[in-house]
């Protein structure tokens, strides 16, 4: 299942995914329409006459441009999103490539041209077909919907022009990462299984097993954790009287040599159990931002170094992205308990701390943050903002500490 998952994550993250299945409804629908004009008595509506013509050369005339024009434009568009795409990875980062690919704005876009290209070759074919009565077969109604994709695709056009600027935009592209940052913790937060309470966190199970020999599991493959099927886990501990810690959550890079699991259990493990826990994870080459809600804050702190060195020196953008993490560092804030544990019975998970997000927006920014005085100022304001709305505690603590270290203090 953790297979699946990340399949399915590499599908999203996709340009060919959506396009292909656009071209494959094309083909459907070719055959659909195609079906109908060799039997009109199936249409719910009569076609008006002269709406096409029934000359077949100049049907034929009229599919072959727009399957030209819109092949032509296509290429154009796949030019414009390379382009994009490159100038992100060289001025945002190569780790932000995956928001440009998961956007639906360009995949739909490349997937209509791609469909009514398709159609118009399909449509085309069938022209050169003669029925029983030796007259040329002319299908109207396909006509008329190849023309309605054609025009689809003009608007398409238009969007793409639009959409390709506001894609590359650096405000929109923290105002993303930002919003999706601040949105999973608030469901994270919320989630069902979600364990905000202290003593839920250091469970008795684990006291008690820590104490107790373990057996430890290792992947056979070397890379990035990008999913982990958690439920998997807990099944295979309730049927086998296990108890698990995990320590390879998503973002964690592994390698046959480094622990993924911790297992507590009046037997040995056998091969195929060790078998079934290694297929609760799925490795890839780099990080994924699913299960992995802190990949999204270090790609702003990622933009906040790039935007804070000496060849681009942009402040404001680095002032921008404090901003987006700061809103996730006070819904953090507005939770009374210290973590958010994610675990499920039976299994032991890192969890989601108010400290560990702090660590990364100021811990893994303040050098670059430092080297500025207008953003180091802005820096400290947020920080003393945030100081205020937490009470006496480890939290209030650790914001005076990244107070002090911004201003040189001991």
């Amino acid at each position: 299942m953790a297979f699946i998952r990340k399949l399915l994550q590499d599908t999203r993250a996709s340009y060919w995914f959506v396009p292909s299945v656009m071209m494959v409804a094309a083909l459907l629908l070719a055959i659909g329409t195609e079906a109908l004009d060799r039997h009109p008595n199936y249409l719910p509506f009569s076609l008006p006459n002269g709406v096409v013509t029934s000359n077949a050369d100049a049907v034929r005339s009229l599919l072959a441009v727009i399957a030209q024009s819109v092949i032509a434009v296509t290429g154009v568009m796949f030019s414009m999103t390379i382009v994009a795409v490159s100038f992100a990875s060289a001025n945002f980062g190569p780790r932000l490539i995956g928001n440009f690919m998961r956007d639906k704005g360009t995949q739909f876009s490349l997937g209509i041209l791609i469909a009514t290209f398709v159609y118009a070759l399909m449509i085309l074919r069938s022209v050169h077909n003669i029925d029983d009565s030796g007259a040329n077969f002319v299908p109207v109604f396909s006509v008329l919907v190849a023309l309605g994709l054609t025009l689809a695709s003009v608007a398409t056009m238009i969007f793409f022009i639009h959409h390709v600027p506001e894609m590359i935009n650096l405000e929109n592209l923290c105002h993303s990462l930002g919003c999706r940052l601040r949105d999973e913790l608030v469901r994270l937060s919320k989630a069902p299984t979600a364990m905000t309470d202290k003593e839920s966190v250091q469970n008795a199970w684990f006291e008690e097993a820590s104490s107790e020999a373990s057996e430890g599991v290792t992947l056979l493959s070397t890379g990035y954790i990008q999913a982990v099927n958690l439920n998997q886990i807990k099944r295979l501990a309730s049927k086998n009287d296990l108890y698990i810690e995990v320590l390879a959550m998503p973002g964690t890079f592994t390698h046959p040599r480094n622990l993924a699991l911790r297992v507590w259990g009046q037997e040995a493990l056998s091969t195929k159990l060790v078998g079934e826990l290694r297929a609760c994870f799925a490795t890839g080459f780099g990080k994924s931002e699913s299960q992995n809600v802190l990949f999204l804050a270090e790609q702003l702190v990622e933009i906040i170094a790039r935007a804070l060195s000496p060849g681009v020196n942009d402040p404001y953008t680095a002032c921008t992205c404090l901003n987006w993490l700061h809103a996730s560092l006070q819904e953090l804030a507005a939770i009374k308990a210290e973590d958010i544990d994610l675990s499920p019975s039976r299994v032991h998970t890192p969890t989601l701390t108010f400290t560990s997000l702090l660590e990364i927006a100021h811990g893994d920014s303040r050098e670059y943050i430092l080297s500025d005085n207008l953003v180091c100022a802005h820096a400290v304001k947020l920080l003393r903002g945030l100081a205020a709305s937490l009470p006496k505690g480890p939290r209030r603590d650790a914001v005076d500490r990244e107070i002090g270290a911004l201003l040189g203090e001991s």
